[in-house]
């Protein structure tokens, strides 16, 4: 069955994004790109597209991670809450778990996927974070 283009947010030319470096256990470096809608403090400020790499291994991990992201992708263009996607990820677990990344708030990156939840939660609380204080502003004038 075709995809209902209507349904989903379109792609355009240019999204803005950033990219995070997260150490993993198992796979090494793992590199996420998390696309958005809008600038920060901006209210259509939305997370829609993820693109993830695992440095060095390849194969079948990194083919793994390419089909979490594009469903991570299709989910957030689609519409499904961040909170339900994360939720869902979070508890994704490799046998070599990594407790190096402490900008990354307490815990431990349990796999390259809970690096994608935990990376998700970071942009959706900055997103939030920054419209709060756009608000904030515009009630006090």
């Amino acid at each position: 069955m075709a995809e209902e283009k209507s349904d989903l947010i379109e792609r355009p030319p240019v999204w803005p994004a950033r990219v995070y470096r997260v150490n993993t256990g198992q796979c090494g470096s793992c590199y996420i790109t998390i696309c958005h809608t809008g600038s920060e403090g901006d209210p259509d400020y939305k997370l829609v597209e993820v693109f993830a790499t695992v440095g060095g291994t390849g194969g079948c991990p990194a083919a793994f991670l390419q089909a979490v992201t594009r469903m991570v992708s299709l989910s957030l263009r689609s519409g499904v809450p961040e909170d339900r996607i994360i939720n869902t990820l979070r508890k994704v677990r490799c046998p070599l778990p990594f407790y190096g990344n402490p900008w990354m708030g307490k815990g431990q990156t349990l796999s390259c996927v809970n690096a994608v939840a935990r990376i998700l939660q970071l942009e959706m609380k900055l997103g939030q974070s920054n419209k709060e204080e756009g608000s904030t502003e515009d009630d006090q004038s």
